[in-house]
């Protein structure tokens, strides 16, 4: 599961195609795995909502 498929997850035209986490306020990548981001080692984002 990757960013990309987040409703938080919003292009962000700065840097080549880098995308903003809404939720963190965070510069991610679309295609960065979600269990990046977890709180604890390789727990997926608690942040994470599907996108519609």
């Amino acid at each position: 599961m990757t960013c990309g498929k987040c409703k938080h997850c919003l292009p962000n035209d700065i840097c080549n195609g880098d995308h903003e986490c809404t939720a963190k306020n965070i510069e991610v990548s679309q295609d960065d795995d979600i269990r990046f981001y977890g709180e604890k080692n390789n727990e997926p984002c608690e942040c994470f909502e599907m996108a519609d």
